[in-house]
């Protein structure tokens, strides 16, 4: 029985089978401009990737008196609102998902259906291992592509954070997050406030490879880094 984890639970709590799915690979996204006397467009690649969609066939078996009940709790698990998508083949990644779409369920006999659930997911796999918080003075070498990730400040007053030669400046009241991948400031409560910034997300990035990072004095800082690829 092959098995999905969504929203940290597994597609064998709800006894379904699944099907290793066919894995695309996300292109990059591409800017086009005209240029006077220039034959064809210029493209320019940008760092960010597209969409893709990871559909993903699901078959149950039941007693024919369940069939509607067993295909209501997977309708209930997949729609859920999850946001992270982990196959068990490749058990150290996860992708991030958007949205969930199921298609019609097929009564193939009485007591089995079949169904498929599209997952919309953004391009880049990320590592589980990005996840954990580091001391931003032990910040362990970038694995992957370009990675955005989630600052945690703690201290009072100004502080400038320096990664790779690029500076920010956020007013941190005992604790703010700074989370480049959606480009929020928050407290630690959950509190928005994204004047407390000034600077661009983007040169706070992680590059691939070894990233240089220095904070003003009197403060500390963890960084979540959100190690990622393709």
């Amino acid at each position: 029985m092959y098995q999905v984890w969504f929203d940290g639970r597994s597609s064998r709590e709800y006894r379904l089978l699944g099907t290793r799915p066919d894995m695309p690979c996300a292109g990059y996204v591409y800017e086009s401009k005209t240029i006077p006397g220039r034959d064809g467009e210029l493209l320019i690649r940008r760092n960010n990737l597209q969409d893709m969609e990871l559909p993903v066939d699901f078959a149950f078996l039941c007693r024919k008196d369940e069939w509607q009940s067993r295909f209501r709790e997977a309708k209930a698990w997949l729609l859920s609102g999850g946001t992270e998508l982990i196959f068990e083949d490749d058990p150290e990644m996860y992708y991030r998902v958007k949205k969930v779409e199921i298609d019609t369920a097929e009564r193939i006999a009485k007591r089995a259906g079949t169904f498929t659930a599209s997952f919309l997911v953004e391009g880049a796999q990320y590592y589980l291992s990005g996840k954990k918080g580091t001391d931003y003075a032990r910040l362990p070498y970038n694995p992957g592509i370009e990675a955005h990730p989630t600052y945690i400040i703690k201290g009072e007053g100004v502080c400038t954070i320096t990664v790779n030669g690029k500076s920010v400046t956020v007013n941190v009241g005992q604790n703010a997050m700074l989370d480049t991948h959606r480009m929020l400031c928050y407290r630690t409560d959950g509190t928005v406030n994204n004047t407390i910034m000034n600077g661009k997300y983007e040169d706070i990035y992680l590059k691939p490879g070894k990233n240089e990072i220095s904070i003003s004095s009197r403060f500390s800082m963890t960084v979540v880094p959100n190690w990622r690829c393709i």
